[in-house]
């Protein structure tokens, strides 16, 4: 470039300057029109009919959620679990009750991992049909329904839900209504198991809503996953008919009463006779500024489907062998939850127990799809402490199980008798988590 071009470049430069003072404005404000009018909906041609009002549709806030968990699990003796100890239902018997050297089962056991780890996305704030929808979808990396597919994502909740103020219908995956609302607050992910019915179920629920207190459910559900009889989902699928559930709340402020049945069918043999099972509950509980109470207490038959012992049987002929006729194994579990609210540190004890009823009525059996069976009863301490501040979580808990087992065979309602060296085996899990929420 020559110095004239120098100087002329020089000349231009104020020139251009003045002119992009005058032409800035204006492409800014007409980028700024042309942006408000690309956020607004497109005009309908005149005469098409226009959503309005509560019914008109909108688009759907989508959130991102979930958590990473690491745990360290320690436990004395080897335990019936799911996922390599993960799901702790109660200890295994000693091995050879008859030598106090010999057990197999006394061998401690120690796992690192971060299986449960979860990951969900939200949408919300739509409307149809003169309701506000929202939808869930959420899994984890616990894997299923054995631990051969330990670590692989699988679904945990994936529902539509449809709520107007005095009621509301939710179509999909969801906890079962013998879960939820009551929770305990453990660390462990068992959460109260066997103690507390634990599954997820598809599921069409509707829910109404009389009073702000007061609210009435009713739900017709499937089996799906491991929470399922003993056998697989098929025997529920084969009977042709849904798990029944009925729910009625009342609450305010935190604390709720309430009272909760279900009933299902099913068929144990293809071909065969179908039988029925169901169960009853009773929960409560107590909020304050400081802490909270609550309680739950569950009776039924079969629930082998939420991951309780029970079962099964079949009702055996003359020849002792199994015919084509059923009956439930009953059992009565209830928990306590006690625990500190606030931040950053909380207190917490959880305590539950469980009593094999066996059969409603005496008579000769043969065993169908059973958890336990030679399990009298089970209790559960499970003191826990947590530390949270903004994402970041850490927790330990102790949990002491004991399972009565025993090995002087079953009476005529299939309960477990007492044999000369039966006691009490305990099992003492120590678990260490750390979380990062988002």
């Amino acid at each position: 470039m020559t110095d004239r071009d120098g100087r002329a470049g020089r000349r231009a430069t104020p020139n251009l300057r003045r002119a992009a003072r005058r032409v800035l404005p204006t492409a800014l404000a007409a980028l700024a029109l042309a942006g408000g009018a690309a956020a607004q909906p497109t005009a309908a041609p005149s005469g098409t009919p226009q959503a309005s009002g509560p019914s008109a549709p909108t688009s759907p806030a989508i959130t991102v959620y979930g958590f990473v968990k690491a745990e360290t699990i320690y436990d004395t003796r080897q335990v019936a679990d799911v996922r390599e100890g993960q799901f702790l239902l109660y200890p295994l018997p000693d091995s050879d009750p008859a030598d106090d050297a010999v057990d197999a089962n006394g061998d401690p056991n120690l796992n690192l991992t971060a299986i449960q780890s979860r990951l969900g996305v939200r949408g919300s704030g739509a409307r149809a049909l003169g309701a506000d929808v929202s939808g869930v979808l959420e899994g984890d990396f616990f894997g299923g329904p054995t631990n051969d597919n330990i670590s692989l994502f699988i679904l945990r909740h994936a529902n539509v839900k449809l709520a107007w103020p005095n009621r509301e219908l939710v179509v999909g995956q969801d906890w079962s209504p013998m879960f939820a609302p009551l929770v305990p607050g453990t660390v462990s992910f068992n959460t109260g198991a066997p103690f507390q019915p634990f599954a997820r179920q598809p599921q069409v629920r509707l829910t109404l809503r009389p009073t702000p207190e007061l609210s009435i459910s009713g739900a017709v559900a499937g089996q799906r996953d491991a929470f399922a009889d003993i056998g697989g989902t098929e025997a529920q699928q084969r009977s042709g008919l849904p798990i029944v559930h009925a729910q009625v709340r009342y609450g305010t402020g935190g604390s709720v009463v309430g009272l909760g049945a279900m009933h299902k069918t099913i068929r144990p043999l293809a071909g065969g006779e179908t039988f029925g099972a169901g169960a009853v509950q009773a929960f409560a509980r107590f909020e304050a500024p400081t802490f909270f109470v609550q309680t739950k207490v569950t009776a039924g038959g079969d629930l082998t489907d939420h991951l309780m012992t029970g079962g099964y049987v079949a009702v055996a002929d003359a020849n002792g062998d199994a015919t084509d006729a059923y009956a439930p194994l009953d059992v009565a579990a209830g928990w306590v939850d006690v625990g500190t609210r606030g931040a950053p540190l909380t207190y917490g004890l959880f305590a539950g127990y469980l009593q094999n009823l066996g059969t409603a009525d005496a008579g000769a059996y043969v065993a169908g799809g059973v958890r336990g069976p030679a399990i009298g009863s089970v209790w559960r301490v499970a003191p826990r402490v947590s530390w949270r501040q903004g994402p970041l979580q850490l927790a330990a808990e102790v949990e002491v199980t004991a399972a009565d087992h025993r090995t002087g065979g079953l009476d005529e309602r299939f309960r477990p008798q007492e044999g000369a060296t039966d006691g009490m085996t305990t099992n003492v899990r120590g678990l260490l988590a750390a979380f990062y929420h988002f």
